[in-house]
């Protein structure tokens, strides 16, 4: 019978999360590219980033590789630790629903954001 070590187990979980974070790095400087351009800290800031939103996410039941990413990616396409700003409280209502597995949180978050933006705009022009 194969038996694993815990530092064989640990190798691999760490072998793995670099490669995530490699992963979504490269997502990242793809589709944010002015954002990660400028990060003073180069891509040492970016991963930082990626692993706080890693472990943000995971308080709210979101761990699948997608659903992780998207979740970085408001990010930087809304700002950085998102669900604390007060513009998107409504957000933050939905990853503390305990009802919603992450993926539904994720999805309604992404499907609701246009419609917020279209009315903070709106309230903006008034």
């Amino acid at each position: 019978m194969l038996k694993i070590r815990a530092e064989q187990l640990e190798a691999l979980e760490a072998h793995e999360r670099v490669k995530f974070e490699n992963k979504v790095l490269a997502h990242l400087q793809e589709v944010f590219p002015e954002e990660t351009a400028n990060a003073e800290g180069g891509e040492e800031e970016i991963r930082g980033w990626i692993r706080d939103g890693v472990e943000r996410a995971k308080e709210f039941g979101i761990t699948k590789e997608r659903d992780v990413t998207l979740f970085i990616d408001l990010d930087l396409g809304v700002a950085l630790k998102f669900e604390k700003k007060r513009s998107m409280a409504w957000a933050y209502k939905i990853l503390t629903d305990e009802e919603l597995p992450g993926t539904a949180k994720i999805d309604l978050i992404y499907e609701l954001l246009p419609q917020r933006r279209a009315k903070k705009k709106k309230r903006k022009r008034k």
